[in-house]
């Protein structure tokens, strides 16, 4: 019960999807927009009910890490053994250039029309154009 979509890339080599971990997960969905260029994406959904959308004209460089949860360190209740970190989606907008060694956690978005800077960690979201 999970979807992976992409729209006509522009250019996609090296992207790994990885959904799951040790048990099973479900209705994960992934969707990646048209004119979009990755040049070496790692995306792991390790949660059920993820969701990642990339947006259009999107340019990725190498050694990116996407992660739409917490593996390999999840947090679970004591008591009841329920997974506690459920909300995990994450949005990147349209015309947005991801630089080299970004790793994109979990409940992260980045606004269209903006760049991330080499090895940076986006936790949040993000919306500010420096210049």
């Amino acid at each position: 019960n999970n979807e992976i979509v992409i729209k006509q890339p522009y250019n996609v080599k090296n992207c790994h999807i990885c959904i799951g971990n040790h048990g099973e997960i479900n209705n994960c969905k992934i969707y990646i927009d048209e004119m979009t260029s990755m040049g070496g994406v790692v995306i792991n959904c390790f949660q059920h009910n993820s969701v990642l959308n990339i947006g259009k004209d999107c340019t990725f460089s190498e050694r990116i890490e996407i992660r739409t949860g917490e593996y390999p360190h999840l947090i679970f209740d004591k008591v009841t053994g329920e997974y506690l970190d459920k909300n995990s989606n994450i949005k990147i907008g349209n015309h947005v250039w991801i630089g080299e060694g970004v790793t994109i956690l979990k409940n992260a978005s980045v606004a269209d029309d903006n760049i991330v800077g080499c090895y940076s960690v986006v936790t949040k979201y993000f919306n500010e154009i420096f210049g």
